[in-house]
């Protein structure tokens, strides 16, 4: 499959979800808001909901199904899944250089980050979903 192909699937799928796009965004959210306060001011932007109009803009380009760059699904097909493939293959040859380093490495930073840290996971194709996000993202660098 293309990477076009590819980009063409995630933006229909993501394109779905129309309704971030519309008015009726801000009743979403209304329902999810239990704090008086802040639904107050949530629903302050009903009536004013062309006040996002550039936001909503700039969602419905980031979202286009074509193979754009800027659109989520170019960033993923076309620069996201190549460097985490890369960087997969780069862990690969690391193992047959490093060995045991490679391990201490890991026991280090599980001990400084007080979690536990498996390269094996951390590089496999499995994980690619857990760095879409940009908390993923930024954990994973």
């Amino acid at each position: 499959m293309t990477q076009a192909k590819c980009s063409e699937l995630i933006a229909v799928f993501l394109k779905d979800k129309q309704m971030l796009f519309e008015k009726k965004l801000i009743n979403e959210i209304l329902n999810k808001v239990e704090d008086e306060k802040d639904r107050k001011i949530i629903s302050n932007f009903d009536d004013f909901f062309t006040y996002l109009k550039n936001y909503i803009s700039i969602r419905e380009y980031i979202f286009q199904k074509d193979n754009t760059s800027g659109t989520i699904a170019y960033r993923i097909v076309s620069d996201n899944f190549p460097k985490f493939i890369s960087n997969m293959k780069s862990y690969e040859y690391a193992k047959t250089i490093c060995g045991d380093e490679l391990l201490d490495l890991e026991n280090n930073l599980s001990k400084y980050f007080e979690e536990d840290i498996k390269f094996d996971e951390i590089f496999s194709i499995d994980n690619f979903n857990a760095v879409l996000s940009q908390k993923g993202i930024e954990k994973y660098n």
